[in-house]
């Protein structure tokens, strides 16, 4: 961008050949045999019921991801009415929030592996410590960001800018928002865990019951009560927590019933055994 002067079309031509060289490393991995699976390059037989079953958790899961990134962008709209000012600080945080996102992303699709391995070996037991390890971990690694930068905003926003006018906007993001990341991410591993039992259509009703809710409460605030910033970021932030509240019920309920319709006494788990199973999140 700034060493050959090539500017945004630069950071997308460096996008580009970052990518392409993570390629090639990995396709010399995969093609070259080393892995555990070594692909066939033959066309395999169409049979409709492997697509059936793909096809039944993931366009689920791609519409659930769409829908989300939608409500983004209808949010920023309602954004962009308030002002530069807010535009970009409403830009700046939802910037960190991808980037820490990431890191419950990463544990939420190993959450969705784990899970389904759990499910078809009709390991429930392990279902549920898998599931609040994960959620755990995952509060530590999105709460404890979220609530430094709750504490100490600049320390994002000063990377950016010097506008006083967006760090007044930004340190009310961070303080209103930043204690709830948390709670998103325990959104993603239930989210993701729910993929993982086969049940995608649930986690997505819910994403779209929260988007609406969220940018119908957004549009109010600002368009009829004539309300700012706070009240745009104040109904995100009880929309996350929202989120995780009635995910983890919803998916607490739906392992239970699934433990009744799928009836058996699996052997007691290495992870029960450290007692996991003491103090769950779905105990009491």
């Amino acid at each position: 961008m700034f060493g050959f002067g090539w500017g945004l079309e630069g950071a997308a031509l460096a996008m580009l050949a970052c990518q392409l060289a993570a390629t090639v490393p990995r396709a010399l991995w995969v093609l070259g045999g080393r892995g555990l699976v070594r692909p066939a390059f033959r066309l395999p037989r169409f049979t409709l019921a492997p697509a059936r079953e793909i096809l039944r958790v993931g366009v689920p899961a791609a519409l659930s991801t769409s829908i989300s990134n939608v409500g983004l962008m209808a949010l920023t709209a309602v954004v962009t009415r308030l002002g530069p000012a807010d535009l970009a600080a409403y830009g700046l945080g939802t910037r960190l929030d991808f980037l820490l996102m990431s890191f419950g992303y990463g544990l939420a699709a190993a959450v969705l592996t784990l899970v389904g391995m759990a499910t078809g070996a009709n390991r429930h037991d392990r279902v549920r410590a898998f599931v609040n390890r994960a959620a755990a971990i995952t509060v530590v690694l999105l709460g404890v960001p979220g609530l430094l930068l709750c504490w100490r905003p600049a320390l994002w926003l000063g990377l950016f800018t010097d506008d006083a006018g967006i760090h007044a906007v930004g340190a009310q993001y961070f303080h209103i928002i930043g204690p709830s990341y948390a709670f998103v991410g325990v959104s993603m591993v239930i989210a993701f865990a729910f993929q993982g039992l086969g049940r995608a259509t649930i986690p997505l009703a819910w994403m779209i019951a929260r988007v609406v809710a969220v940018l119908a409460a957004a549009v109010v605030c600002t368009h009829a009560l004539g309300l700012g910033e706070r009240a745009v970021f104040t109904t995100i932030a009880m929309g996350n927590l929202a989120s995780a509240a009635g995910l983890v019920a919803l998916f607490f309920l739906t392992e239970r019933r699934m433990r009744v319709t799928q009836p058996g006494a699996p052997p007691v788990s290495g992870l029960a055994a450290t007692g996991t199973e003491g103090a769950t999140l779905g105990s009491g």
